[in-house]
């Protein structure tokens, strides 16, 4: 825990977020601002949650997938500039209801169209060399290299929303197998 102080001047305890869980709120708000400003689009928000964090990290997976690693910030700024162009080009007020669910699309079709740019920019010469100085230096030498800290922090980051994208989508699974077997009729034949 870590001491924060509010506008007031008065001093809070809350609890220190690991960056990966930083970035998901971070994302979630946007979209929150963006997507659901209204109030009676409020509820929807809070109801679509899940399924919204399961859309805003998927990209971690994809990067995963690829072996690719980005810093924080990259990984927000990729993300902004998606859902800048869902909001300018897209039409989410036609899927409100199924809000998520377009946002996840859009993802993996924008994924699809420019994987291969963000796999030259992510596997640039800069991130091998860094690669290579993970491999080559003692512990006690990767804890004074900063940039070399920076990639590391980069790989958990994008390990962790990867992560957390599997249990999201575990979950997910989950809720709609058993919503699926309630709606089904039963027959008691015994």
């Amino acid at each position: 825990m870590k001491p924060t102080t509010d506008p007031a001047g008065s001093i809070a305890w809350r609890p220190t977020m690991r960056p990966e869980q930083q970035t998901l709120t971070d994302l979630l708000s946007l979209v929150r601002g963006d997507f659901y400003g209204t109030d009676d689009r409020l509820a929807a928000y809070y109801i679509q949650k899940r399924d919204l964090a399961r859309a805003l990290t998927w990209p971690a997976l994809w990067l995963e997938r690829h072996n690719l690693h980005c810093s924080q910030q990259r990984y927000r700024s990729l993300l902004a500039s998606r859902l800048a162009a869902i909001r300018e080009h897209g039409d989410p007020d036609r899927y409100s209801e199924y809000f998520p669910r377009y946002l996840l699309k859009c993802l993996q079709d924008w994924f699809a169209w420019h994987g291969e740019e963000v796999t030259a920019e992510l596997r640039h010469a800069r991130n091998a060399i860094e690669l290579a100085l993970i491999g080559i230096l003692t512990h006690a030498d990767r804890e004074e290299c900063s940039e070399v800290n920076e990639h590391i922090q980069a790989r958990r980051q994008i390990e962790s929303l990867a992560q957390t994208h599997r249990i999201l989508a575990l979950i997910a699974g989950r809720r709609r197998s058993t919503t699926t077997c309630a709606n089904q009729i039963s027959l008691n034949l015994s």
